[in-house]
Parts: structure tokens; C-alpha cells; sequence
């Protein structure tokens, strides 16, 4: 019996999508299952049951000592409105196509 205080999913695990669209049934008749489905059988841990906790639980049980952030602000080309995002980089720069960007 499930912990009373977890919220389980309740949706089937597998590829939703419009079947009328024949551009996306085309795609989707060619992905393989372990493709769209995570699951026990296709490599998900088993003590994390819903998306919520593979996203959002590895961020708090794994910490960084004084992470540095960087607030970049962007303009939205739509509407013109101002967004903030907070961008943190490894301690040690990154590497892109074998050429450090930091």
C-alpha cells in the first residue's frame, strides 16, 4: 500500500499524441518504446515515482558549496517583456565541442 501522503501518478505510462495529426503518427509509429517510456523496466529508479521527484528531489539531496548565480535579463521578442534568469555555472567553466567557453 502506497504512503497516504504521496501523491501517485495516475496517468498509464506511454506516447500521447493526436492521432489525426498524420505528420506526428508518422513519428511516433517509428520511436521505440524505451524511447517515451520511463519507467523500472527502462531505467528509472524505482523510489522515485512521479517526474516532480526525478526532477526536483537530485536538486536537494545533492548541494553545492556557495554556488555562484548569474542574473541575465532577456527580452521576450513577442511581447517585449523583461525576463530574469538565474544561470549557475561548474565551479570550472564548461566545455563545448572541446572548446572552453569560460
Amino acid at each position: 500500500m502506497p504512503h497516504p501522503g504521496i501523491d501517485l501518478p495516475t496517468i498509464e505510462p506511454g506516447l500521447y499524441y493526436s492521432k489525426s495529426n498524420p505528420l506526428v503518427s508518422s513519428i511516433a509509429s517509428n520511436l521505440k518504446e524505451s524511447a517515451y517510456t520511463y519507467d523500472v523496466q527502462h531505467g528509472a529508479t524505482p523510489y522515485l515515482v512521479s517526474g516532480d521527484q526525478r526532477t526536483g528531489i537530485p536538486f536537494l539531496v545533492n548541494s553545492v558549496e556557495d554556488q555562484q548565480y548569474m542574473r541575465v535579463y532577456v527580452t521576450n521578442p513577442s511581447d517585449s517583456e523583461h525576463l530574469a534568469l538565474d544561470i549557475a555555472f561548474p565551479f570550472d567553466g564548461f566545455n563545448y565541442g572541446g572548446k572552453r567557453k569560460l
